[in-house]
């Protein structure tokens, strides 16, 4: 099920850059922080009609814009732009979802998350 939102998420290609920061979460929002090594190609989908895409270096975070009233929906990691595989989990309103290290077929390693 994931992998099919994932597909149907890149079908439409990179949206705008998004919110980018090191600061605490958009109010109401959700992050995505990379702590790998590397610069990787990351997504936030939230209730906004936007879709938020673009390459992160490493310690820097994607965030859903910040509203008035909760909101949830996916993120997801992929090596770049034209990945076809890639990681994703659902996040929510306030949630940090930590990427410490990066691997294909949705078998990152979450800081939240023990292997």
């Amino acid at each position: 099920m994931i992998r099919l939102v994932v597909v149907f998420l890149l079908a439409f290609g990179p949206a705008t850059a998004g919110q980018v920061t090191g600061d605490p979460t958009p109010v109401n929002g959700f992050c995505l922080r990379n702590q790998t090594a590397d610069t990787l190609f990351i997504v936030v989908d939230s209730d906004s009609p936007e879709r938020l895409a673009m390459d992160i270096p490493s310690g820097d975070s994607l965030c859903s814009d910040e509203t008035e009233t909760p909101q949830s929906g996916f993120v997801g990691v992929f090596h770049s732009a034209e990945s076809i595989e890639g990681c994703s989990r659902l996040s929510g309103p306030g949630q940090i979802e930590t990427l410490l290290s990066y691997a294909d077929f949705d078998r990152c390693a979450w800081e939240t998350t023990t292997r």
